[in-house]
């Protein structure tokens, strides 16, 4: 089973589990309990606008497989309105118990501030920085999401070479590339066979999102 933990399309290709993030509240959110495809949502920074809709998005928390995505963008919008909407879909995130899917350009050292300060799971998307900055986020308890962007960054690609197996997960973000592909580019820089990629992944997975496997109860409604 193949895993693409962000991805912004609707194709579901088979043997794959993907984690849809929906922009609230831009975006219609579905639920399909049958689908291998996981509703997710989050104000992402760019829509820091929409702040007062939190509660909203409160009220449907419980029937989202995480929260995504949220975080800090230096290259729009408010970057302290930003900081503010961040620090309270984590402690929503705290309450519902939800993994975070974390979106942050040009301010790791923000992003790293701020979750130093709360006990969350968290998932830096399409990451894309040196391998100080990624050791610094897997030493405060994230994994590190490789995209095809991260790809075509050689200073990340240096990075992504140094990543630990238990720290990794693919996603296809906003691209059309096939998840299967993105697989078989990371296994090549990291010089693994991809069967064995694909089982430490499936094992993140499966580790980080254990309540949510667990569960019986969950509720899909809008």
């Amino acid at each position: 089973m193949f895993i693409d933990i962000h991805t912004h399309n609707k194709i579901n290709i088979g043997n794959c589990l993907s984690l849809h993030s929906f922009r609230y509240p831009i975006e219609d959110i579905k639920f399909s309990i049958e689908s291998d495809i996981l509703p997710c949502a989050a104000i992402h920074p760019w829509d820091v606008k929409y702040s007062d809709a939190l509660n909203n998005l409160e009220a449907i928390l419980p029937s989202l497989f995480a929260m995504s995505e949220m975080g800090l963008d230096k290259l729009q919008g408010d970057f302290e309105e930003q900081k503010q909407l961040f620090t309270k879909q984590l402690q929503l995130a705290i309450k519902y118990n939800k993994v975070v899917i974390i979106h942050s350009v040009h301010s790791h050292n923000e992003v790293l501030n701020i979750i130093k300060a709360v006990d969350i799971v968290g998932v830096i998307h399409s990451f894309i920085g040196s391998k100080d900055i990624a050791d610094r986020y897997i030493k405060q308890g994230c994994y590190i999401s490789v995209s095809p962007q991260s790809i075509r960054s050689s200073k990340t690609v240096e990075a992504i070479k140094t990543l630990p197996l238990s720290s990794i997960f693919i996603e296809s973000d906003d691209t059309n590339d096939n998840i299967v592909d993105i697989y078989k580019d990371v296994a090549d820089i990291l010089d693994v066979d991809i069967d064995i990629l694909q089982h430490h992944i499936f094992n993140n997975f499966k580790t980080i999102f254990q309540d949510e496997f667990l569960r019986t109860n969950r509720t899909f409604s809008r």
